[in-house]
């Protein structure tokens, strides 16, 4: 389960299920997501259950910026996609996930990367 806010929410995904479309996975709040936007990618709902743009999959990597018109819960029953998930950072600005079911403090984690990079 994850609590959302009205407006834009941040998010990613520690769980997700065998059906990754982004239909699938946003069904459960097909009544009140308006759009969903990704590092180079977006998808509107034009009506429930109707998505249309470049981003047609949930991807475990990837964070998202979902746009509700009002707060709400997202429950769905998904498949954990673990601790070895690797990134292909590109120069600049990245938008990846953070897929644990754990808080971290952001010092505690970037004690365990090469900080030198970021």
């Amino acid at each position: 389960s994850m609590a959302l806010n009205e407006g834009a929410n941040l998010i990613s995904f520690y769980a997700i299920p065998d059906d990754n479309s982004v239909g699938n996975v946003l069904l459960d709040i097909q009544d009140n997501a308006t759009g969903i936007i990704g590092e180079g990618v977006a998808a509107s709902q034009i009506s429930p259950g109707i998505w249309v743009g470049s981003l047609s999959t949930i991807e475990p990597g990837a964070g998202y910026w979902l746009k509700l018109d009002q707060p709400d819960n997202l429950d769905f029953t998904g498949i954990y996609v673990g601790y070895d998930l690797e990134y292909t950072l590109n120069e600049g600005s990245n938008l990846i996930s953070f897929p644990h079911p754990i808080t971290t403090s952001i010092g505690e984690l970037l004690q365990s990367l090469n900080s030198s990079n970021i």
